[in-house]
């Protein structure tokens, strides 16, 4: 029986193609230019990088090399030659505490406030292990309020596990309560200093009852699906009494509904947490006498 190409039977699918430089190993001026970059020699990389046979992912790959070896010729020969700076780089010489390679890389053009994907915001957040590094990055042009494609910041990161000392220099440096849902990330610190630090953003009056991402559309229609809540709900969700409390006394709305219209009692009780229960049932009732006392 003749073989058939199973491509054919898929209604549109092209025919195949055979490609003739596919699995080829690469060309020996890789091979040389990789050595060289490792050897930190200069005039060897400056040579075969001149070679019409090497790719920018080529001279990407030198110019990991050259840092991973500490060559600094090589690798500002290699910015100068327009080879790009990747995010690893710049990650790389952060988790290092190497300053001289982010001098390197930021005096290249390198934006140290790109996030690092869609809902990671910037190589700031991976500085947070060293206040000295942390400050020394704020003070070259990281922002700790710029957003990625989520309204989160890097300060989010900071709010939900950075020590608190950090979290203070962040907010020096011109850091906003407005920007990254501080709220919700501190609902989800899990440091022993988690109440602190909850009651440190508490003080700086972010508001208490609102759905997360309900101030951003974008990030609210792209989150809405998992039913995001309030505060309050994120708390009960995590069976954190002792937060569940702090909320309340702070104001908290155990009636407001998230996006998928349940209050926080309906997710206490969903989840079995009758301690939280409790209590958000009798600040329902506190409340609803208030209210009556305020209509009389």
């Amino acid at each position: 029986m003749q073989d058939m190409d199973i491509s054919s039977l898929v209604v549109g699918s092209p025919p195949p193609i055979f490609d003739p430089n596919y699995n080829l190993p690469p060309p020996w001026e890789f091979e040389h230019l990789k050595e060289a970059s490792e050897s930190g020699d200069i005039d060897q990389v400056r040579k075969l990088s001149k070679s019409d046979k090497l790719s920018t992912n080529d001279l990407v790959y030198a110019l990991t090399l050259a840092q991973q070896h500490g060559h600094m010729n090589v690798a500002a020969y290699l910015l100068d030659c327009g080879v790009p700076v990747q995010n690893y780089h710049v990650e790389s010489a952060i988790l290092s505490t190497d300053y001289q390679f982010l001098r390197l890389f930021l005096a290249n053009s390198y934006d140290i406030n790109e996030p690092i994907t869609w809902n990671t915001p910037s190589l700031l957040i991976r500085s947070f292990h060293n206040q000295e590094l942390c400050e020394w990055l704020l003070e070259h042009g990281a922002d700790p309020n710029v957003r990625c494609a989520l309204d989160i910041t890097p300060l989010s990161i900071a709010v939900q596990e950075a020590p608190f000392d950090v979290i203070k220099l962040l907010f020096k440096h011109k850091s906003s309560i407005e920007y990254g849902q501080l709220l919700h990330y501190a609902v989800r610190r899990n440091t022993p200093d988690y109440l602190e630090v909850l009651n440190f953003i508490l003080d700086k009056h972010p508001s208490i009852n609102q759905v997360m991402f309900e101030n951003n559309p974008t990030s609210y229609d792209l989150q809405k699906p998992f039913g995001i809540g309030t505060r309050l709900h994120e708390a009960v969700e995590l069976g954190k009494v002792d937060v569940v409390e702090t909320l309340l006394a702070r104001g908290a709305d155990p009636a407001v509904r998230d996006a998928r219209g349940e209050s926080a009692v309906d997710k206490a009780e969903r989840n079995g947490i009758s301690a939280i229960v409790d209590r958000l049932r009798h600040r329902g009732s506190v409340a609803s006498e208030s209210d009556q006392c305020h209509s009389v």
